[in-house]
């Protein structure tokens, strides 16, 4: 870890940066400022308040171990015929998936809290015809929060906090 400072020679007044390691403070080393690339922010940071949901299949790893080919055809089945049609009905967005995981985002908790239970429905009819050690169980965790908005991405502390909800929810169940 390394802290920079600029600042200007006393004698001509041309601007360095000083290198400081953080773990030596004795070393360090002086570089013309120009060196240096500095990019800043271009826009400022964008904010909002949304519903955020994170769902989560649990045991995927398992279930992908006995069954890969198997399992990801059920995934992109369940997420097309009831997953993903919900969360247009309510109105939220698809900001991510990861494996399967999704982030998504909805303007009204309630609207978000509505999807995640007709969803989670949903699967229990759909999983009734499944074998025991085969069934897509989802996990799901609703939070409203403060977002920060970067390109189609959100972060911050509501989508952080709403992925520690996510893991308290019971498999098959929905914590708000």
């Amino acid at each position: 870890i390394f802290r920079v400072s600029i600042c200007n020679r006393p004698y001509d007044g041309r601007a360095t940066a000083r290198i400081n390691h953080a773990l030596s403070p004795r070393d360090q080393w002086v570089f013309p400022a120009s060196r240096f690339k500095f990019r800043p922010m271009s826009k400022p940071t964008q904010r909002r308040l949304a519903a955020i949901v994170s769902a989560d299949v649990v045991g995927f790893s398992r279930l992908m171990g006995v069954d890969d080919v198997g399992t990801l055809a059920a995934l992109r089945a369940h997420r097309a015929e009831r997953i993903d049609p919900k969360i247009a009905e309510h109105g939220g967005r698809i900001v991510k998936t990861i494996g399967d995981a999704l982030l998504l985002e909805f303007p009204s908790v309630v609207d978000a809290t509505a999807c995640a239970i007709e969803a989670r429905n949903g699967m229990v009819g759909r999983n009734a015809e499944v074998a025991e050690g085969k069934r897509m169980v989802f996990r799901v965790g609703v939070n409203l929060g403060d977002i920060i908005i970067e390109g189609e991405d959100i972060l911050g502390d509501g989508v952080n906090i709403d992925a520690r909800i996510e893991a308290l929810a019971e498999p098959g169940g929905v914590a708000i």
